[in-house]
């Protein structure tokens, strides 16, 4: 059915309150993401994860292992099914971060409360369900 697996690895940082949680901003009107990426070959998902985050937010924490799922399980076009390595961890919610992703791929980070993450229209459903799953 597909012609290979992309396997990501994806964080759910939480702010140390726990009142909110952190995201990208895609690029136009895409919506938001969560921030990591994909793992390069030859790459452990701890090392992919510590790669990612420094170079969309230029920080360095500890993640923990959460979860795995796949994006789009039932979206037969390959570009499109992700299995994804979830982490979650939590960060001082008063932290410096860019105005964008430092490496350019993204918009931004932005902080969001529960309440925005459950009624957000432009967060891909098993993100807003891994966010909603492990909120501390």
């Amino acid at each position: 059915m597909y012609d290979r697996h992309e396997v990501s690895v994806k964080v759910a940082l939480y702010s140390s309150d726990s009142k909110r949680t952190l995201l990208m901003r895609h690029w136009g009107d895409a919506g938001f993401g969560l921030p990591g990426g994909h793992i390069d070959a030859g790459e452990m998902p701890d090392e992919a994860l510590e790669r990612e985050l420094r170079e969309e937010l230029g920080i360095t924490i500890d993640a923990t292992p959460a979860d795995f799922y796949v994006r789009d399980p039932y979206d037969t076009t390959a570009k499109n099914h992700k299995i994804i390595l979830g982490y979650t961890a939590t960060i001082d919610g008063d932290i410096e971060l860019p105005d964008q992703a430092c490496d350019g791929s993204e918009a931004g980070p932005v902080w969001l409360t529960r309440a925005e993450v459950e009624t957000a229209d432009k967060i891909a459903p098993g993100y807003r369900d891994f966010l909603l799953k492990w909120w501390p």
